[in-house]
């Protein structure tokens, strides 16, 4: 069961960082225009200013409708979609299973283990089970909050995306009356915390961790 834990989480890590290696390649070109046409200005700065109204500078015009374009954000939006289910199905099918199961199993042995004169003779040692339910105990709530963090991260790419979607297509002049409403204020808070950062990634350590510890 540990070896389905280490190969869950490696998987899972392995899907989301291909996305994101999708994504970032896309979406490095930006700061690359923005140096280009000498503004002194951040991607989220940039991406801010569209939001609100205030201005589309020739940098974001052109990383819209040319870099990136309507075709390349429909990639990267598949890419995180299929991450995200894929990981959903990994974490439901396979992940949380397991540690469950080693945690059930933990649980028995620290039963026995109090039986000292029938079971310390062959090496039930209860101190040693006590430090591994511990380290199972972590994995148990890490994998619960990863689930969660998961999901909602999934869930503002995608609405990040409808709205950038919204954003070409208002450039180029064409409809939008097909794509998808967005929430601004969660588009915000995907710039304030995911455009240059990845909490999955950062939770995928920590379990690596702990799984060390085991």
């Amino acid at each position: 069961m540990v070896e389905v834990v280490r190969a869950s989480v490696s998987l899972i890590s392995k899907q989301w960082s291909n996305a994101m290696s999708l994504f970032h390649e896309k979406f490095s070109a930006l700061p690359n225009l923005i140096s280009t046409h000498g503004v002194e200005s951040s991607s989220e700065d940039e991406f801010l200013s569209l939001l609100f109204g205030t201005r589309t500078s020739p940098a974001l015009h052109h990383f819209l409708a040319s870099s990136l374009g309507e075709a390349g954000l429909k990639r990267i939006a598949k890419a995180v979609d299929s991450a995200g289910r894929d990981i959903r199905g990994i974490i439901t099918e396979h992940l949380q299973p397991a540690v469950e199961i080693i945690s059930f199993r933990l649980a028995e042995l620290r039963g026995l283990s109090r039986w000292r004169s029938r079971f310390q003779t062959i090496g039930l040692d209860g101190n040693l089970i006590d430090g591994v339910t511990e380290s199972i105990g972590m994995l148990v709530v890490q994998v619960e909050r990863f689930s969660r963090v998961a999901a909602t991260v999934v869930y503002l790419f995608q609405n990040f995306f409808a709205w950038v979607l919204k954003s070409v297509r208002i450039l180029l002049n064409e409809p939008t009356d097909q794509v998808p409403a967005a929430n601004s204020e969660l588009v915000v808070i995907f710039l304030k915390f995911l455009l240059d950062k990845d909490p999955i990634k950062q939770l995928l350590e920590a379990d690596e961790r702990i799984e060390c510890d085991m």
